[in-house]
């Protein structure tokens, strides 16, 4: 009856050992998934949070961009302006000989 009873004892051990090693693996496994998706959340709200960091920029590039173009036209519409007002600071003379003399 002894080797009946090792043996039968034996296989209950193994039973009970493959269960409690079937469970600590399955819990790990668990936490090791809860980890994974709580990470996975957590770069999911900051690859949002870039996103929107992205498009907000990418908003100012373009405003950027059309100020610059609106400024570059107004300096290019200006030149000729510019170019007359030297032309006539060159040939003007704003005081005339008589104005000067009249009003000593």
């Amino acid at each position: 009856m002894t080797v009946v009873h090792i043996i039968g004892w034996s296989m209950v051990a193994g039973v009970v050992g493959w269960r409690l090693a079937w469970h600590r693996a399955k819990t790990t496994f668990d936490r090791a998934v809860t980890q994974a998706r709580a990470e996975a959340r957590q770069l999911r709200a900051e690859a949002d949070r870039w996103r929107a960091n992205s498009i907000r920029l990418s908003k100012e590039i373009a405003a950027w961009k059309a100020g610059h173009q609106e400024g570059r036209a107004d300096v290019v519409s200006i030149v000729p302006m510019l170019m007359a007002a030297r032309q006539n600071a060159a040939t003007c003379s704003c005081m005339a000989d008589d104005q000067v003399s009249g009003s000593r």
